[in-house]
C-alpha cells in the first residue's frame, strides 16, 4: 500500500519532470537507496533496487501491471 502511494508520487513528479528535472532515472536513483533499509548496503543491491524502481514507475506510468 505504501509502497502504491509512494510510486502514484513518483509519478506525478516524473510528470513534471521539464520544470523538476527530476526524469525517472533520477527519481529511482534518489529513492532508492532510501527504500532500501539495509545497515550495509552493497553496491549490487543498490543497483538492483535503482533498476527495480527504475522498471517499476516505467511500467506504472504506462499502464502496464
Amino acid at each position: 500500500m505504501i509502497l502504491r502511494y509512494l510510486v502514484k508520487h513518483l509519478i506525478q513528479a516524473d510528470a513534471q519532470s521539464e520544470e523538476n528535472k527530476m526524469k525517472l532515472h533520477n527519481l529511482a536513483t534518489v529513492f532508492a537507496p532510501n527504500l532500501l533499509t539495509m545497515q550495509q548496503v552493497e553496491d549490487t543491491a543498490l543497483i538492483n533496487g535503482l533498476y527495480f524502481l527504475n522498471y517499476y514507475i516505467f511500467h506504472s506510468t504506462h499502464g502496464i501491471k
